[in-house]
């Protein structure tokens, strides 16, 4: 049934999804013909301005307004008249919420590798291929030199990083969405306190642990020893609480809901 469930969320996000990318494309395509016409260096370099201006400002609206359609989406399918029939199906609530949390991890995700792979097309060239193939190695070098860690196990903590961060972050909101509607008709009002609370706490047990660490206290080495047991300990603590606002979540789809 989740995947079904999934399926469906997929179906009816795409095709926003879809016309997001779309237009970057032919940004990128445009800004790539005029990078290779020089065109920010004669006459028309104003018209080259215009256009990274309008990319720019492009990834920023779709960066933000896929999170903005993904909150309110969740928002109107679980608590707006939509949550009356979406209660009523033959799943399980908790079904629900994974399912949408899981496509709007995937979009999150998918939005940010599109995005690089964007900025990298666009400034592509021989130049910059061969900055690359000469800097890998070096780099590869020196980091391993600097942090006493394989680069290639940081890639691996910092892509699991990031996953847990973009479920971390969706789940927070979620479960701001999901307290704030036992708050009857101040609903919105409720989701907002309840999501400035929440990161409040959170940042306030962030500092305290810092503090408690002595990190701002230490010598380089000291640091480099500690970032090195921070990485995984750091991914521990974020599927603990990625699990612990999950099951808030889940307990509050399946037993406390007002829909009026």
């Amino acid at each position: 049934m989740l995947g079904k469930l999934i399926k469906h969320e997929f179906k009816a996000t795409t095709k926003i999804f879809l016309l997001f990318y779309a237009i970057l494309a032919v940004l990128t395509i445009l800004g790539r013909i005029m990078l290779n016409l020089e065109v920010f260096d004669n006459q028309f370099a104003i018209l080259g301005g215009i256009l990274t201006f309008f990319y720019a400002m492009f990834m920023i609206v779709m960066l933000i307004g896929t999170s903005v359609f993904l909150i309110v989406r969740y928002f109107r399918n679980m608590y707006s008249d939509e949550g009356y029939l979406m209660f009523t199906l033959p799943v399980k609530p908790s079904l629900l919420l994974a399912s949408k949390l899981i496509v709007a991890v995937f979009w999150q995700l998918l939005n940010g590798l599109i995005t690089i792979l964007a900025v990298f097309v666009l400034v592509m060239n021989d130049e910059v291929i061969q900055t690359i193939k000469t800097g890998i190695p070096i780099a590869i070098n020196e980091f391993k030199a600097a942090m006493g860690m394989d680069i290639r196990l940081f890639i691996f903590y910092i892509t699991i990083g990031v996953i847990l961060s973009a479920t971390y972050q969706m789940l927070i909101i979620y479960t701001s969405i999901n307290i704030g509607q036992m708050f009857g008709k101040h609903r919105i009002i409720g989701a907002v306190v309840s999501w400035m609370a929440i990161t409040t706490v959170l940042q306030i047990a962030s500092q305290i642990l810092v503090t408690l660490l002595g990190f701002y206290a230490m010598d380089e080495e000291r640091m480099l020893d500690l970032y090195n047991i921070m990485l995984p300990g750091g991914l521990l603590v974020s599927v603990l609480l990625c699990a612990a606002f999950y099951a808030l979540s889940s307990f509050i789809v399946s037993r406390k809901v007002n829909l009026e």
